[in-house]
């Protein structure tokens, strides 16, 4: 039986560093937050869960026409710690684990979320993530079994200290894709890139 990996993706910022809500950001005629999700479904093959938080609203518009389930994180401003934590405790009974994802990293494709399914279904019980220079971070996968030590987190920093506290597997190397939309000059860097990409 193949083991299911639920798709969550985080999205109850306020953006404030960037002046505006980034998952409404449009690019190739779609959100960042619809292409996200949908990248997403795509590599899981079901409806992901999307945690909402600041502005819950817009971003459930912005979803209308997307299948997939909403939690709504109402201690968003706690930071990203509280959005993965709503996400551990929103998981449903029958998942092997949960694939942590977010919005505002539009270069992140299906194909990086399906190596690290891929490699998450060999042995179901480890964590594994993206590697960066300083260490594992989000896109990940994480146990099911853990989700009740993930649904305790709280702090800006979302799941990046649980990972780098424990043995996990980083089987995604980014490279670009790393690019994190936080600043205007974030934005304004990636659609350089976008457009003059062959």
């Amino acid at each position: 039986m193949t083991e299911r990996v639920l798709g969550a993706v985080l999205a109850a910022g306020e953006s404030t560093r960037f002046g505006a809500p980034k998952q409404a950001l449009i690019i190739d005629a779609e959100t960042l937050l619809a292409r996200a999700v949908d990248r997403v479904a795509a590599a899981t093959g079901e409806a992901p869960l999307v945690v909402v938080g600041a502005r819950a609203e817009q971003m459930i518009d912005l979803l209308q026409d997307r299948s997939c389930l909403i939690a709504v994180n109402r201690h968003w401003q706690d930071g990203m710690g509280s959005s993965v934590a709503v996400a551990a405790a929103s998981a449903p009974p029958g998942i092997a684990g949960i694939l942590l994802a977010v919005a505002d990293m539009p270069n992140v494709t299906s194909t990086h979320y399906r190596t690290l399914i891929e490699a998450f279904r060999r042995t179901p019980r480890a964590a594994v993530a993206a590697e960066y220079p300083d260490g594992a971070g989000i896109p990940a996968i994480i146990p099911a079994g853990d989700c009740a030590s993930l649904a305790t987190l709280t702090g800006p920093t979302g799941a990046r200290n649980w990972l780098r506290e424990r043995e996990v597997r980083t089987v995604v190397h980014l490279g670009d894709a790393a690019l994190d939309i936080d600043t205007p000059d974030d934005w304004a860097e990636f659609l350089q890139r976008s457009t003059s990409s062959p």
